[in-house]
């Protein structure tokens, strides 16, 4: 890809002939055609980097670093040639220091990897959820079947696609990107957020996604809801109506979750955007701090803490999970022997979402075969609060 870029910049700037071999080396301005070809074609690279990646100015994320490391091998490419300035000796004290910035960089990056893993850092990471823990029994904290979602997240998630398929003009352009599950005024419901079907609809790069597919988690129905104005700021969108880009024009430094799409108690959609903070070394222990909301037709940002009482999906499952197969396997701290060889100490399924007291919880089992004992926990999605029902199992 470099290449093919640098040979056409060469050829607009006059310093290569049409069948790609170079001119005369020591033709009128050469070595400094030659320079600018490959920063233009650096400068591209580099600007096309950040669009995709979209890295936050914080050290604790992950794509901030890939970026680093790209742009960093882009410049020792752009600097590897003879021809990158006219004391050889200099062009080549310039390319064995970036060489040596890139290697850093690498070696760097590994090793912070391994530090915040939680394989080196198990009892950090243990403790992130510990003073979270309730211990209950059923009578402390009764859940009926009645709370319990009949519709879970792949009947939902198939519920969704149906209404999709079967709505004029949504089939063929339009395609289920996420689920995700919301109380309003008590009642549960499943919202699925549209994305672009093939690279064709996302090269429509004005085209606002129109609407949303709303599941009804009692009646088991689905139904599209058009957005008059569409929803001109989503995870689909280009340039800046893009989530992740658009909050970095309000925030460069946080470091953004999966932005999740909601509906308020007005039933509203407004897109939920997590703010991540890592605890653990620079990349490890990922939690919740607060969250920002954007309005997806007019993108008026708001910042929210965990007080707030309409937020549904503060935490988002896939966190949820870590912290709590963390706590389950580095009990105490202390690495479970049988969690290393690969024995059943960490938790099985995520179950379906329930309804209680108003609020989004879903449930998870932890078990293990060469224990007496199991349990379920209960998460509050909002707040973060666990409850545990242990179990003894029957002989």
């Amino acid at each position: 890809m470099w290449y093919k870029i640098r040979t056409g910049i060469e050829l607009l700037l006059g310093i290569r002939n049409k069948d790609g071999s170079y001119k005369a080396k020591f033709s009128r301005n050469w070595e400094l055609k030659r320079l600018i070809g490959n920063y233009i074609t650096f400068f591209m690279i580099f600007c096309t980097t950040l669009y995709f990646i979209k890295p936050s100015l914080n050290i604790k994320d992950h794509r901030l670093w890939i970026f680093a490391i790209i742009t960093c091998i882009c410049l020792v490419i752009c600097t590897s040639e003879e021809s990158y300035h006219s004391d050889k000796s200099k062009s080549e004290d310039i390319y064995n220091k970036l060489v040596i910035t890139l290697t850093v960089l690498l070696l760097s990056y590994v090793m912070f990897i391994a530090v915040s893993s939680p394989f080196i850092n198990y009892g950090k990471h243990a403790r992130i959820l510990e003073s979270e823990v309730k211990y209950k029994t059923v009578s402390e904290f009764p859940i009926t079947l009645e709370d319990i979602n009949i519709i879970g997240a792949q009947e939902a998630e198939v519920l969704a696609r149906q209404a999709v398929v079967e709505t004029k003009d949504l089939a063929y352009k339009y395609k289920v990107r996420s689920i995700s599950h919301i109380i309003v005024k008590g009642k549960p419901y499943a919202v699925a957020e549209l994305g672009k079907r093939g690279v064709l609809e996302r090269l429509k790069v004005l085209e606002a996604i129109p609407g949303y597919i709303l599941v009804d988690k009692e009646l088991g129905t689905a139904s599209y809801i058009n957005v008059e104005e569409g929803l001109r700021y989503s995870n689909d969108a280009a340039f800046l109506n893009n989530l992740k880009r658009y909050i970095k024009t309000h925030d460069l430094v946080s470091i953004i979750s999966r932005p999740i799409l909601e509906l308020d108690e007005n039933m509203e959609p407004v897109w939920v955007l997590p703010v991540i903070k890592n605890k653990v070394g620079l990349f490890g222990g990922k939690d919740i701090v607060f969250a920002y909301t954007v309005d997806p037709v007019t993108g008026e940002v708001s910042k929210v803490s965990k007080d707030n009482g309409w937020i549904d999906n503060m935490y988002t499952n896939k966190i949820l999970e870590d912290q709590l197969s963390w706590h389950s396997s580095y009990v105490n701290g202390d690495l479970r022997l049988e969690f290393i060889l690969g024995d059943q100490d960490m938790l099985k399924a995520v179950s379906n979402d329930i309804v209680y007291n108003g609020s989004n919880w879903f449930f998870m089992k932890e078990g293990s075969i060469n224990r007496d004992t199991t349990g379920v926990y209960f998460v509050n999605k909002l707040t973060k609060e666990v409850i545990f029902y242990k179990t003894i199992l029957d002989d």
